[in-house]
């Protein structure tokens, strides 16, 4: 049983699988990446799970004809993001995700949701300016719709998107498309520069700074968090650097 994950990029991105290594790294310096009022019942049980079969769509027919193939109908409001996406010029990236062995699997159909958006976010510099990496892996919950049993289940590695860019971007208009009413969202921001705060759409915040070394470069590592009501549109998450020194917003770790 495998269920679709996509997410628009931008079309010169390029786009692969990730490992594991760059969310261990993060991780042991900034903290776990399960917030701390992070339900339960979304955690509980968690497998770690493979992601195979990348694909790129660059038009909504051929998209809908892939989501088929795997036995998925698009819901009309979710394609309307992703058609406007694609209006703006971005394509699709998606991917299969290995879903956790389960006794009744026809009864999870259209039952399965992102619940927490993670993600570390690299700026470098680039011959022709900045360069954004994104390293994206969303945990997954899924309910048997009649009995209410649960599956949680997260990729081991994830994508990784790179592409120019001036900015810190991440894709957040597909959070109206989750199922469950709340969309935490976790990004670890690594930059020579320091982020821009005053920039931070609310409800965005900076919940811990620190720095570390990545592949022999040299990071200011900002941890963003947000709770995020997915019945409320939202715009994705664009944010600049600063000049100026961050202001101190929780403990450094080196």
């Amino acid at each position: 049983m495998v269920v679709t994950l996509s997410l628009p990029v931008p079309e010169d991105a390029e786009v692969t699988y990730a490992s594991p290594d760059i969310f261990a790294a993060v991780n042991r310096v900034m903290g776990p990446e399960i917030p701390a009022d992070f339900p339960k019942k979304y955690f509980v049980g968690l497998q770690r799970v493979n992601i195979f079969n990348q694909h790129i769509s660059f038009d909504a027919e051929e998209f809908v004809k892939w989501q088929k193939r795997y036995n998925v109908e698009m819901k009309k409001d979710f394609l309307a993001t992703f058609e406007g996406s694609l209006k703006r010029g971005q394509v699709i990236a998606s991917t299969l995700v290995e879903h956790p062995s389960v006794s009744h699997p026809e009864r999870f159909k259209d039952a399965c949701s992102v619940v927490l958006q993670r993600a570390v976010l690299i700026s470098n510099p680039a011959p022709d300016g900045l360069r954004e990496t994104i390293f994206l892996r969303s945990y997954l919950h899924s309910v048997e719709e009649s009995r209410g049993a649960a599956a949680n289940f997260v990729p081991s590695g994830g994508f990784q998107v790179s592409f120019p860019s001036k900015t810190v971007w991440f894709p957040l208009e597909l959070t109206t498309g989750i199922s469950e009413p709340t969309a935490w969202v976790v990004l670890d921001i690594l930059s020579a520069k320091p982020l821009n705060q005053k920039q931070l759409p609310s409800p965005f915040r900076v919940a811990k700074t620190g720095k570390m070394t990545y592949q022999g470069k040299s990071y200011q590592v900002f941890r963003v968090t947000a709770k995020l009501d997915t019945k409320q549109k939202w715009e994705d998450f664009n944010v600049g650097f600063s000049a100026q020194p961050p202001s101190a917003t929780g403990p450094q770790k080196q």
